[in-house]
């Protein structure tokens, strides 16, 4: 047995105090509370579908399948990880939205040196 539920409107979360589980508070269309309680590797799944999930509903919404949605940067930082090997690239928003990405040396060098931002700054300015 499924239930399905129309949200409206998030309303809070918390997160459980040894960081094991999450709950999303939610209102559903009919302004009923709604409570979504999942373990941390749940919620770590839900995060790496929901990006493709997005994509996918704004590409069929416009009939376009190259549209995306792209976020601002902020600020970055760049870290070494414990492993003396790993890069660790935390992008944010101006709203506060952040996620982090491991690299490679190889990466970081190949980013160093892409020039087509270059080659966009130079199409501006003609």
């Amino acid at each position: 047995m499924s239930a399905e539920f129309a949200i409206g409107e998030m309303t809070r979360f918390e997160t459980a105090e040894d960081g094991s589980s999450v709950r999303l508070d939610m209102e559903d269309v009919s302004g009923r509370s709604v409570s979504l309680h999942m373990p941390l590797e749940c919620l770590n799944r839900l995060i790496m579908t929901l990006p493709g999930m997005v994509r996918r509903a704004l590409q069929l919404r416009h009939r376009d399948p190259s549209l995306r949605i792209v976020y601002p940067v902020a600020q970055f930082q760049v870290e070494l990880a414990g492993d003396f090997e790993t890069h660790i690239l935390t992008l944010e928003t101006p709203d506060g939205f952040s996620a982090s990405f491991g690299l490679t040396e190889e990466q970081c060098r190949e980013i160093a040196t892409d020039r087509r931002c270059e080659s966009t700054r130079k199409l501006r300015a003609n």
